[in-house]
């Protein structure tokens, strides 16, 4: 395992992967440049600022603490969920430190449920359109899970599961559902933006020649970086 999901690292800087951090980092209104940065090198989808539509963004509330275990739990699941619409897709990202038992079944039952949940609603359904116009509402889910414990075995430290039939060697098109693993205990066959991420969410220093939104993810000014005012 990596390291503990929560506290600081060196310098006074906060940990990204603790659950508050991870939360402002990737869903903060105001540095959607660092969450387009992060969309573009680990799913592949190039967007404008101005086309990301961050759920549920991160937002500092008063907690009830008399709520009980259970609501608490979940309110501590949403710190560690982001999920944003881009252009035609959504995208979401969970923050994973421990592997727990059968979460690869969890990881792809939040994804489908993701999923089916657009069905038969929102701008996107063209209603009068026949018998399964409801149909048209469902949109491509893409998913990272983001691990802090070795993640099967090999040296890739990013995985991506797609509809694939291996007999005819085709994909199901277009892309519907996509599942992704990011296991930052190993450095293999990631690109130099995704090896900067992998850096930066252990550390909390873009390392050098980062790209520019990572140097605002980690700079320490409270009016340039993303965890000011934390």
């Amino acid at each position: 395992m990596v390291g503990e999901s929560g506290g600081l690292v060196g310098a006074g800087r906060l940990r990204p992967t603790g659950d508050l951090a991870f939360k402002k980092l990737l869903a903060s209104e105001g540095h959607k440049a660092v969450t387009r940065g992060f969309v573009e090198d680990f799913f592949g989808i190039r967007a404008r600022v101005e086309d990301i539509r961050i759920e549920n963004p991160y937002s500092i509330s008063p907690v009830d603490l008399s709520a009980g275990a259970g609501a608490l739990t979940r309110l501590r699941q949403t710190f560690r969920d982001v999920t944003v619409s881009v252009g035609a897709a959504d995208v979401t990202v969970e923050l994973q430190m421990r592997l727990t038992e059968l979460f690869e079944a969890r990881s792809l039952y939040y994804l489908f449920d993701r999923f089916v949940s657009r069905y038969g609603g929102g701008a996107g359904a063209r209603a009068g359109g026949g018998p399964d116009w409801r149909y048209s509402s469902l949109r491509p889910v893409f998913a990272l899970n983001i691990l802090g414990e070795p993640f099967r075995g090999g040296e890739a430290a990013l995985r991506v599961y797609r509809l694939w039939d291996p007999v005819l060697g085709e994909a199901l098109e277009p892309e519907l559902v996509r599942a992704g693993y990011l296991d930052l205990t190993k450095t293999g066959g990631l690109t130099d933006p995704q090896e900067a991420w992998r850096v930066f969410l252990l550390t909390g220093v873009a390392p050098p020649g980062s790209p520019d939104y990572l140097g605002e993810a980690s700079d320490p000014d409270p009016r340039v970086g993303v965890f000011g005012g934390v």
